[in-house]
């Protein structure tokens, strides 16, 4: 079920199956889907991630300036990524690395990401209290230190 603009994008058929999965349409995915969608509108947490990312944006580039490991601060909402670079300006992804280890340590989840393992990715969930995010970047600059 779609509409003809989405189906459109698979261009003309010979018969095969274009989109299809063993458990397409499952009521019970489908059910659980509908469930999460209920819980994200009544929650309001599409809106709750564009405030909590209009805090977080200054926070991160406070972040930023005072390591210089850290090159960029970019992201939107609750999706960002610090990306690190050595003085040289060479990916930093080996510290990156070291970042993750020690923040997991610290009991908080950071991904490397990027073509180089260079980028550290915060995406915490939407339910995220405004304290946890707080506590996550204060064990974020406190990593970015013990790695600089």
């Amino acid at each position: 079920v779609s509409t003809p603009e989405i189906m459109a994008t698979w261009g003309e058929s010979e018969g095969e199956a274009l989109h299809t999965s063993t458990f397409l349409g499952n009521p019970l995915g489908c059910a659980a889907a509908l469930a999460a969608i209920a819980e994200i509108e009544e929650r309001a947490l599409v809106e709750r991630c564009k405030r909590l990312g209009e805090w977080l944006r200054p926070c991160l580039e406070a972040v930023r300036e005072r390591h210089a490991l850290v090159a960029e601060a970019r992201g939107r909402g609750l999706m960002w990524g610090l990306e690190l670079r050595e003085p040289s300006g060479t990916p930093a992804g080996h510290a990156a690395s070291r970042v993750v280890v020690e923040a997991l340590r610290r009991g908080i989840i950071l991904l490397p990401a990027g073509p180089d393992g260079n980028v550290l990715e915060l995406v915490p969930p939407y339910t995220i209290t405004e304290q946890q995010l707080q506590h996550a970047l204060d064990v974020l600059d406190a990593c970015l230190t013990a790695v600089s």
